[in-house]
C-alpha cells in the first residue's frame, strides 16, 4: 500500500475525518479525509466530533487506510479510532494528528490558530484517557456514583479512592493541548477503554470525593485546572461570535493563563506557549507571537517576557532550558499579608496586600490594603510575597526572595479591587501611570522546571543557578564576589522598601564582612555599609516596638465589651469601644445613624444634642475621660424652637425653619381665623446648650419649659397652622411619626386645605361643573370627584407642591 499523500487545504477550512464502520474490531481501521469550510461558517455547532488525547510514544506506529493510501499514528491513537468505530453507522471526527498534515510547518502554523474555534464548533469533545486496567472500571463507577449522591469519601473504601487517583495519573490530565480542548468544549464525553461518562458528571464526582492528593502532591494543581475548565462546558453557548479570523476564547489574559499552566506538558517546547494563545484574551499578532515553528525557543521565550512586562526589561533565555533571567529598574507596592485559597471550587486565591508607603509616589504617606482575587498560580501565593512593579510594566510582579535574588511567581497579577486608603480610593492604573521612581535594580528568575511543590526559599544562590544553566564566565573570582555583594545590597534595600527589616540587616550583615574581606574595615564602602546596617537595626526596633504597641491595644479593646447607645428616636445600638472611646469616633457614628432622618438629622449634624450617662450630661471636652466600656448611653435633642404663625412675617427670636419651609401641625378644619391670643408675660431667654460653654463635666439633663403644653420630656413647641394656635408636646420618641407625617402626600394639611370647592369650575379632564374642587396652590386647575379622575388629581397635587418647593414659597396658596 503506497503512502497517503495530503491535498492542499483551502484558507479557511479543516479536514474532517470519516471513520467507517466494520464489524470486526481487528479489522484495518479505514477512513476518508473531507474538506470542511470551518472559518467561513457562522452557524453554532456542526456535526462532527473533536478527539481530546495524547499522542504518546512514537515509537511503535500502526497503520490505519486512508481512501486507499497508508498512513501510520501512534498506538494510543490506534486504539482511540477502534473503540470509537461503530460496527455498523460511520463516525465524523476531527483528530489533529491525522486532519493536519504534519510535514506541512505552514499549514500547522495555520491550524493551530484555529485549534479553538475546531473544538468550540464540535458537538461533542471526546476525552480519551486511555485504555483500561484492572481498576480504571470501578473508579468510573464510583466517580459516576458519587455525582449522583449516592455514596462519599467516608462511603468509598480506600481501594476505590486510589484506583480514581491513579486514574487521575494518567498523561491526559499533564497535556497542555487539552485546556483548550476541554475549554472550548460544549459538551464532553469522558472515555477509558469501553466505559464512557458524562464530562460535567465525571467532574461532580471528583468535587463530592474531596479526594485526598498527599502522595500526588505535584498533580493537584495539573488535575484541579483542568477539571475547573471541564465542568464550565455545558454552560457555554452554543452559537459563537469572532473579532476576526484568529479566533479566541477569550478566557484570560495570556500573563494570567502563562502563570496558570506552564508546568504542564508538551511535546513540542513552544507549544506551552501556542496552546495557550487560542484561551487568550490578548491579541497575538499584536505581540508576535503567532504560532510558528520556525522560531528558536529561546526567542520565542524572550519574546513573551517583553510583551507581558515592557521592552526595557532584559532577558536571558537558553535554548535548552526553559528558564529566564529577568533584570530592570523598579519599585515595590505592596506585601501580601494574607492568603486563602478556593481551590476546589473556583480554581482562585484571595489575597490581602498592604503597603505603607506606596502612596509616597503622590506626597502622601498613607497605609492602605486591598484585596485580590486571582487565579491559582503554579506556586501558590504565600504570606510574605512581594508586589513589584517594572518601569514600563503595566501590572504589577509578585515575587519571592531566594537567597540573592527573586524568583516570579505571578508574572502579571491583575488587582481586582482598587485601593482602599486612609482617606482616598485610588484605581490601580492611576497609580500604576503616577509611578515615575523606580530606584532599585531587581534580578528575577523565572523557571518554568521547578515543580510547584518546591519552595524556591532554599534554593541555590544565583551563582549556581548561573553554572547549571551552562554559562560560561571570564571573570575573575574577585569581579564574581563583588556582583555578588552587590546582589546582596540591592536585595537589602528591597527589603527595607517592604519593611522587612529582618531579612535586610541578615543581608547587609553579608555585605559588611564582605567589604571587609575585600576593601578592609576603614574601607569607604564598608564604613556606608555598616551605617545602613545600624540604621536599619534602628527601624526594626521602631517596628517591632510599634507592632507590640498595635497588638496589645487591640488586645485590649478586643477584651473590653461595647457601647450600648439609645439615640433621640429610640433605637438602640453596639458600638465598639475601640471607635467610640474617642469623642471624634462617638460623633461620627452619630452622623451616620441619622443621615437618613428628617426634621432633626440636620440639627444632629449640626451638635445639637446632649449626650447623657446615669441621668447626667457628659461633655465632649471630657468625653474620653469618663467613657467606660459596656456603658449604656442616651441621646438627648436640644429643644427645637417654634415656627412663627402662618402670614406673620419672619420667624420671632428662637423661631426655626426647615429647609426653608416653616412646618405646621394640628390644624384639621378652615375657618375664620381665631382672635388674636393675649401676649404671654416675658421671661428671661434661657440660652440652648453649648459644648464650649464652660460647665462641670456632668450636669443633669435641662428641664422642659414650664409654659409647654401637653406632656413629654424635651419636646418642642411647634407654631400655629392657618388661623388657629394649636400646641402640642410630644416626646422626642413621637419624632419619626412626625417626619412620617411630613413626607406624606399633602405635607402634613388635612383634605381640607388640600383642595377647595370651585362652584362653576370646570374640570379640566372632562370639563365637568359639578362637585368641582379648585387647587389650593395655584388656584387655576379643577378636577371634578370621578373615580377615573384621581390619578390625574394626586399627579398634579405632587407637581405643584414640587414647584412650591422649588421656588422657596412658604405657607399654602389660596
Amino acid at each position: 500500500m503506497s503512502p497517503y499523500n495530503y491535498n492542499s487545504l483551502p484558507d479557511g477550512s479543516i479536514r474532517l475525518l470519516r471513520l467507517m464502520p466494520h464489524p470486526d474490531e481487528d479489522a484495518l481501521i479505514q477512513c476518508q479525509l473531507l474538506d470542511f469550510p470551518l472559518l467561513k461558517s457562522a452557524k453554532g455547532t456542526h456535526p462532527y466530533e473533536a478527539l481530546s488525547y495524547v499522542w504518546g510514544s512514537t515509537e511503535k506506529r500502526r497503520p490505519i487506510s486512508i481512501e486507499g493510501g497508508d498512513l501510520t499514528v501512534t498506538a494510543n491513537l490506534h486504539v482511540a479510532l477502534s473503540h470509537l468505530r461503530d460496527r455498523f453507522v460511520e463516525r465524523l471526527l476531527w483528530v489533529d494528528a491525522i486532519c493536519i498534515n504534519q510535514t506541512d510547518l505552514k499549514e500547522r502554523e495555520r491550524q493551530v490558530q484555529s485549534m479553538a474555534k475546531v473544538y468550540a464548533k464540535a458537538t461533542r469533545v471526546v476525552v480519551w484517557l486511555g485504555e483500561a486496567t484492572l481498576d480504571s472500571d470501578q473508579a468510573l463507577e464510583k466517580i459516576r456514583a458519587a455525582a449522583e449522591k449516592q455514596s462519599t469519601q467516608s462511603e468509598t473504601s480506600e481501594t476505590a479512592l486510589q484506583a480514581i487517583l491513579t486514574l487521575l495519573q494518567r498523561p491526559w490530565f499533564q497535556r497542555i493541548w487539552v485546556l483548550q480542548e476541554v475549554g472550548a468544549a460544549r459538551h464532553i464525553l469522558t472515555i477509558c477503554g469501553s466505559t464512557e461518562i458524562d464530562g460535567y458528571t465525571f467532574c461532580l464526582g471528583l468535587s463530592t470525593l474531596k479526594l485526598s492528593y498527599e502522595t500526588y502532591p505535584d498533580s493537584h494543581s495539573l488535575i484541579r485546572s483542568v477539571i475547573y475548565l471541564m465542568r464550565g462546558a455545558i454552560f457555554r453557548s452554543r452559537r459563537l461570535t469572532s473579532r476576526s479570523a484568529g479566533f479566541s476564547l477569550d478566557i484570560r489574559p495570556l500573563g494570567d493563563l502563562i502563570d496558570m499552566y506552564h508546568n504542564r506538558q508538551a511535546t513540542e517546547r513552544r507549544d506551552k506557549v501556542y496552546a495557550l494563545l487560542g484561551m487568550s484574551s490578548d491579541d497575538p499578532v499584536a505581540a508576535g507571537l503567532s504560532p510558528n515553528y520556525t522560531i528558536l525557543w529561546e526567542t520565542l521565550f524572550r519574546k513573551l517576557i517583553k510583551f507581558l512586562l515592557c521592552e526595557q526589561v532584559s532577558v536571558g533565555t537558553w535554548s535548552n532550558r526553559e528558564i529566564a533571567i529577568i533584570e530592570g529598574e523598579g519599585c515595590i507596592l505592596a506585601a501580601v499579608t494574607s492568603v486563602k485559597s478556593d481551590i476546589t471550587l473556583q480554581d482562585r486565591q484571595e489575597v490581602v496586600v498592604e503597603s505603607r508607603n506606596a502612596l509616597e509616589y503622590w506626597g502622601r504617606e498613607e497605609s492602605w490594603a486591598s484585596r485580590w482575587t486571582l487565579q491559582a498560580s503554579v506556586t501558590p501565593i504565600q504570606e510574605g510575597d512581594l508586589i513589584c512593579l517594572l518601569r514600563g510594566a503595566s501590572k504589577p510582579t509578585i515575587i519571592r526572595l531566594c537567597k540573592d535574588y527573586f524568583t516570579v511567581i505571578a508574572i502579571t497579577a491583575t488587582p481586582s479591587e482598587d485601593i482602599r486608603a486612609n482617606s482616598t480610593f485610588v484605581k490601580w492604573p492611576e497609580l500604576i501611570q503616577s509611578i515615575t521612581t523606580f530606584g532599585r535594580d531587581f534580578i528575577f528568575v523565572w523557571n518554568w522546571e521547578e515543580s510547584p511543590g518546591k519552595s524556591p526559599d532554599g534554593g541555590e544562590d544565583y551563582a549556581s543557578l548561573m553554572k547549571s544553566c551552562g554559562l560560561k564566565s571570564s571573570e575573575t573570582e574577585i569581579e564574581d564576589e563583588s556582583k555578588k555583594t552587590t546582589r546582596l545590597w540591592n536585595v537589602a534595600l528591597i527589603l527595607e522598601d517592604s519593611e522587612n527589616y529582618k531579612e535586610a540587616a541578615e543581608k547587609l550583615q553579608l555585605v559588611v564582612k564582605d567589604y571587609e574581606r575585600t576593601f578592609g574595615q576603614k574601607h569607604p564602602h564598608t564604613l556606608t555599609a555598616m551605617d545602613k546596617l545600624v540604621a536599619i537595626y534602628k527601624k526594626h526596633e521602631q517596628a517591632e516596638a510599634e507592632k507590640s504597641a498595635r497588638a496589645a491595644l487591640e488586645a485590649k479593646m478586643k477584651a473590653k465589651p461595647p457601647i450600648q447607645f439609645k439615640d433621640a428616636v429610640g433605637r438602640e445600638f453596639s458600638f465598639p469601644f475601640d471607635i467610640v472611646c474617642t469623642w471624634a469616633g462617638m460623633e461620627e457614628l452619630i452622623k451616620q445613624a441619622f443621615l437618613h432622618v428628617d426634621i432633626i438629622g440636620r440639627h444632629v449634624m449640626d451638635g445639637h444634642y446632649d449626650l447623657v450617662v446615669s441621668g447626667k450630661i457628659v461633655l465632649p471636652a471630657l468625653w474620653e475621660k469618663v467613657v467606660e466600656p459596656g456603658m449604656e448611653v442616651s441621646m438627648h435633642m436640644w429643644p427645637m424652637p417654634e415656627a412663627p404663625p402662618q402670614g406673620q412675617g419672619p420667624s420671632p427670636p428662637g423661631g426655626h425653619q426647615i429647609g426653608h419651609r416653616t412646618r405646621e401641625y394640628g390644624s384639621s378644619n378652615l375657618g375664620p381665623p381665631p382672635p388674636p391670643r393675649a401676649p404671654r408675660s416675658p421671661r428671661p431667654p434661657r440660652p440652648p446648650p453649648s459644648h464650649n460653654h464652660r460647665s462641670p463635666a456632668i450636669l443633669p439633663p435641662p428641664l422642659p419649659p414650664s409654659n409647654h403644653r401637653g406632656s413629654g420630656e424635651g419636646s418642642p413647641e411647634f407654631g400655629a397652622a392657618e388661623g388657629q394656635r394649636f400646641h402640642t408636646q410630644k416626646s422626642l420618641q413621637a419624632l419619626p411619626w412626625m417626619a412620617k407625617e411630613i413626607a406624606t402626600e399633602g405635607r402634613g394639611r388635612t383634605a381640607s386645605e388640600r383642595s377647595t370647592r370651585a362652584e362653576g369650575m370646570p374640570c379640566s379632564v372632562c370639563g365637568k361643573t359639578e362637585n368641582t374642587r379648585r387647587c389650593v396652590r395655584c388656584k387655576a386647575v379643577a378636577y371634578c370627584g370621578e373615580e377615573h379622575q384621581k390619578a390625574d388629581w394626586k399627579t398634579h397635587k405632587k407637581s405643584c407642591a414640587s414647584k412650591e418647593v422649588q421656588s422657596g414659597r412658604e405657607g399654602h396658596v389660596r
